[in-house]
């Protein structure tokens, strides 16, 4: 049993284990994988050919570019400032 809330983009080729909960708008490109018991928070995006191990999550808004191991949390949250417009 995978839990996907609504308007969630599920890519081809896309492999859930069993226990995984995807959450509202998120993105998850081809060819990803996720392992059992991981939760993709909402608004996340998942690149091509990403793999989220086992008991992971993914938080709310996050990109991952690169292949996530087991029991791991991955968050871009809070928002920091890299540049400030001078005046």
């Amino acid at each position: 049993g995978v839990f996907v809330l609504w308007n969630a983009l599920l890519g081809h080729n896309l492999r859930a284990g069993d226990y995984t909960t995807i959450l509202s708008s998120a993105s998850i490109t081809g060819g990803c994988t996720i392992g059992e018991n991981s939760i993709i928070g909402a608004g996340a995006t998942l690149n091509i050919n990403v793999s989220i191990g086992k008991d992971s999550i993914v938080g709310i808004g996050t990109t991952v570019l690169r292949n996530v191991g087991d029991n791991k949390s991955v968050v871009a949250l809070p928002r920091q400032i890299v540049r400030e417009r001078l005046k």
